[in-house]
C-alpha cells in the first residue's frame, strides 16, 4: 500500500472540510479572524511587531481575499498567514552584527537554523549558540512561544512545531510563524501544519519558489500564504481524526515494514544457501569446476580462500576474476581530449541493484577505435567502482551504449553465468567483505586490483543454472508478496 499517498488524501480531505462533519454550532471562524486582528492591533501598539504595510482593522473584512484556491464550507474563511500570525526571520546584518562575533558554548542560547527542522518535527540538537543578552538585543527574532519553524532555503515545505519551554534564537535559513492568539487559542498550529503539509497548501507555499543553485521563497511570500481556517471546534475534531487515521497509517507502515524485513531476511538466506552450494543438490555427473577452469588454462591454480569462508561443495574450486571473465573499466571523461560521436554511457548513478536507471543518461564522445573496447554486449556485468562499490547488475539492453570508468564490465567465458556472481557479490556485499577490502576512508573505490583479488566460488556451469533459475523463481514469489501489497 502506498502510504504516502493515503497520508495525503487524508491531510486534502481535512483541509476541504470533508474529514469531519460541520457543527453550525459552532463559532464561525471569522469571529476568531477579528480577535486575532484586534491582538495584533494591541502587539502593534506595543511597539512588540510591526504595523503591516497595509493597515486592517479589526471589523474590516474589505481585505479578505476574493481569489481563493478552493471553496470551503460554512462557517470557514480564508485568510492569509500574516493575518492571523507573526512571521519574522533573522535579518542579515543582525547575523553580522549581533551573532557572528558573538557565538558561545553550550550554555548559551541555542540558535535555531534549516537543519533543525527534520522530517517535519523539530531537532533539539544545536551546533551554535549565542549570549541571553545578545538574544535579548534582538526581541523580534527570539523564539519564546510556540510556533511553527520552517526552513526558507534548502528543503521548503518542510514544517515543525517548536513547543518547547526555554530560550531559543532563530539562526540562518529558518522562518518564524507565531500565531496570533492571545489569552486563549483560537488557530491551532498543528492545523496550519496540517495544510501547508496537504497538496493545497504546499502549492501556496511554494508558488513563488526561486529556483536558484538552492530553492528559496521570501519570508514576505510566507506571509502571504492563504490558508483556510475553519471555527475552533472543526478544528478540534479534525485534529483528533487526523491522528487516529495518522495511528492507523503508522500500523499500515509498521505492518509492512515486519513484512519487508522478512522478505529481505529471506532474500538473504536465499543468497547465502546459493553461494555456499547447499540451496540445489549437486550432481556427480556434473564436470567439476577444476576441469573446467583448466580447460580454459592449464596454468589454473586455485585461490587462497581469504574471503570464502563456506566449506566448498563437491565439485566446487575457487578462483579469482580473472580466471572466469575479463574485467575492464570504462572510458575516463575528459571533455577536452576525447572525440569522436556523442554515445550514450552509462555511469555509477545508473547502475542499480539488478537494474539500470536510464533516466539520467548523458553522452560522451567516443572514437571508431574506441566502441569495441567500450561498447557493452549483452550479459555483461556492470560493477560500480566508486560510492556504493561493488553495486551491480547485468546489460540487456538492445541499444548502443558504452560505459564510464567509474564501473568494472565484466564479460564472462565459456558460459558462465552472469546472474550467479550478480548474486555471489551481493551476497558479499550483505556480509562487509567488498566494502572491507576496498580502498578509501571517506570515498572507497573498488579498484581493479582489490577485485581481481576477490575469492569466487565456481561451481560446475550446469549446477551454476540450476542456482540461478532456482533463485530466481524464488525472489519471484518474494516479490510477489511485496507487488500485492504495493497495488492493496
Amino acid at each position: 500500500m502506498d502510504t504516502k499517498k493515503l497520508r495525503q488524501k487524508i491531510l486534502d480531505l481535512a483541509i476541504h472540510g470533508k474529514l469531519v462533519p460541520q457543527d453550525p454550532n459552532d463559532e464561525p471562524a471569522s469571529v476568531l479572524l477579528e480577535r486575532i486582528r484586534a491582538e495584533k492591533e494591541q502587539l502593534i501598539k506595543e511597539g512588540k511587531i510591526k504595523a503591516p504595510k497595509k493597515s486592517k482593522s479589526a471589523g474590516d473584512t474589505s481585505h479578505y481575499p476574493k481569489d481563493v484556491p478552493f471553496e470551503v464550507p460554512e462557517g470557514w474563511i480564508w485568510t492569509s498567514i500574516d493575518d492571523i500570525a507573526f512571521v519574522t526571520k533573522l535579518a542579515g546584518f543582525e547575523y553580522t552584527e549581533y551573532i557572528a562575533n558573538n557565538l558561545t558554548g553550550p550554555d548559551g542560547v541555542p540558535l535555531f537554523k534549516g537543519k533543525n527542522v527534520q522530517d517535519g518535527k523539530i531537532v533539539y540538537q544545536f551546533e551554535s549558540f549565542i549570549p541571553k543578552a545578545v538574544s535579548d538585543e534582538l526581541p523580534r527574532s527570539q523564539v519564546r512561544n510556540k510556533c511553527l519553524l520552517t526552513p526558507y532555503v534548502g528543503t521548503i515545505g518542510n514544517i515543525g512545531i517548536h513547543d518547547k519551554e526555554g530560550f531559543f534564537h532563530l539562526g540562518s535559513n529558518v522562518g518564524k510563524i507565531e500565531i496570533l492568539n492571545g489569552s486563549q487559542t483560537d488557530i491551532y498550529e498543528e492545523f496550519v501544519k496540517l495544510f501547508l503539509q496537504s497538496t493545497a497548501g504546499y502549492k501556496e507555499l511554494t508558488k513563488q519558489k526561486k529556483a536558484t543553485a538552492q530553492d528559496s521563497i521570501s519570508i514576505e511570500a510566507i506571509r502571504e500564504v492563504l490558508i483556510p481556517i475553519p471555527p475552533r471546534g472543526e478544528q478540534q475534531r479534525i485534529l483528533q481524526e487526523i491522528s487516529h487515521w495518522i495511528s492507523f497509517v503508522e500500523s499500515i507502515e509498521q505492518a509492512e515494514m515486519y513484512i519487508n524485513d522478512t522478505i529481505s531476511a529471506a532474500k538473504a538466506k536465499i543468497l547465502d544457501l546459493a553461494v555456499r552450494g547447499k540451496l540445489v543438490p549437486q550432481n556427480p555427473s556434473d564436470e567439476p569446476a577444476t576441469e573446467l577452469l583448466r580447460r580454459i588454462n592449464p596454468a589454473f591454480q586455485p585461490s587462497d580462500n581469504l574471503h570464502y569462508k563456506a566449506e566448498l561443495p563437491t565439485g566446487w574450486q575457487l578462483c579469482h576474476i580473472q580466471d572466469i571473465a575479463k574485467a575492464e573499466l570504462g572510458k575516463t571523461l575528459d571533455k577536452g581530449k576525447n572525440q569522436g560521436e556523442e554515445k550514450p554511457y552509462l555511469c555509477a548513478l545508473n547502475v542499480k541493484w539488478e537494474s539500470f536507471d536510464l533516466s539520467t543518461l548523458k553522452t560522451i564522445k567516443i572514437e571508431e577505435k574506441e566502441k569495441p573496447r567500450y561498447r557493452l554486449l549483452p550479459c555483461d556485468l556492470l560493477v560500480c567502482e566508486g560510492g556504493d562499490v561493488g553495486r551491480c547488475a547485468i546489460w540487456q539492453g538492445d541499444c548502443e551504449m558504452y560505459y564510464q570508468n567509474a564501473l568494472h564490465r565484466v564479460r564472462f567465458k565459456e558460459g558462465f553465468c552472469p546472474d550467479f556472481y550478480l548474486y555471489v557479490l551481493r551476497y558479499y556485499k550483505s556480509l562487509g567483505v567488498i566494502d572491507d577490502i576496498c580502498k578509501g576512508v571517506t570515498i572507497k573505490h573498488f579498484t581493479g586490483q582489490v577485485f581481481n583479488s576477490l575469492d569466487l566460488p565456481v561451481p560446475p556451469l550446469n549446477e551454476q543454472k540450476r542456482i540461478v533459475c532456482t533463485v530466481k523463481s524464488l525472489f519471484e514469489i518474494l516479490d510477489s508478496i511485496t507487488n500485492k501489497m504495493d497495488a492493496s
